[in-house]
């Protein structure tokens, strides 16, 4: 299959052509937070639940969101490799979901204030839709399982280095293949030809030069982090996608595997 996308699905042998995945999310809309590994694990598990539903009922859900918010405001109490906006693993995320200790909250909008309140020590009460919802098994995959995980589950999670999403050519291919250490987060929605279709989350329109030299700019009640902007819109017909070549060095990593998926199954 020459291109595949979630975004613009067509000629599904099973749904009706349209748009599967959530919209791209700002994480620095009010200021400097390194949540990528937050942003997109939820989104993971949206967009699957999403599929998932899609394919048993012929129809999409209400769309909801999980609340990152209140996400964020747990994390203080989670385990080591995950402290709100100074960065984490989305396999740590997935794991708390998976266990259910997280506060999986769904509501009709996601609301983000960009850093955390505190004070979540345990799970909030649950809504309907977060018992339809069972997560198990977070893995890293290898390379050659992406396509088919996409195809029949859904997105999947990336990890790669930030700096090299922001050098990209007219048709918004990343042109700095340097293959350097994984420091940010994104889902992978699809490919298009020799491409992967990337999903980021740092919006349409800009994005910060560099992390804060002190990031304790940003905690509990606060965000006062003051960063230098550069202009960054991806692909120009998709702002906020961006699209990478399939024959990056990393994204062929075996230990570890920077891709990264769990189960998404619908209980009815």
């Amino acid at each position: 299959m020459k291109s595949f996308s979630w975004r613009k699905l067509v000629n599904h042998a099973v749904l009706p052509s349209g748009n599967y995945v959530g919209d791209v999310i700002d994480q620095h809309e009010k200021g400097w937070c390194g949540c990528c590994y937050i942003v997109c694990a939820i989104q993971m598990i949206e967009d699957r639940f999403r599929i998932q539903f899609s394919k048993l009922f012929y129809k999409s859900p209400r769309l909801k969101h999980i609340d990152m918010q209140t996400i964020m405001d747990y994390v203080e109490e989670a385990k080591e490799g995950w402290n709100m906006c100074h960065g984490g693993y989305p396999l740590n995320v997935l794991a708390c979901m998976q266990d259910r200790t997280c506060p999986m909250v769904w509501s009709d909008e996601s609301i983000f204030l960009g850093y955390a309140r505190g004070g979540v020590t345990k799970c909030s009460a649950p809504s309907p839709y977060a018992e339809r919802v069972h997560i198990s098994d977070p893995r890293r995959i290898p390379e050659y399982e992406v396509k088919k995980q996409l195809l029949e589950y859904g997105p999947v999670i990336l990890e790669v280095n930030g700096d090299i999403l922001k050098k990209y050519n007219a048709r918004g291919v990343v042109s700095n293949l340097s293959p350097e250490e994984p420091n940010h987060a994104v889902t992978v929605i699809g490919w298009e030809e020799d491409n992967w279709i990337v999903r980021n989350s740092w919006g349409v329109n800009q994005v910060p030069k560099e992390i804060p030299y002190d990031l304790n700019c940003v905690g509990r009640g606060k965000n006062d982090c003051s960063v230098q902007w550069s202009n960054w819109t991806g692909k120009g017909d998709d702002p906020g996608h961006i699209l990478l070549p399939q024959r990056f060095k990393p994204l062929h990593a075996n230990s570890p595997s920077p891709w990264i998926v769990a189960n998404v199954v619908v209980v009815t």
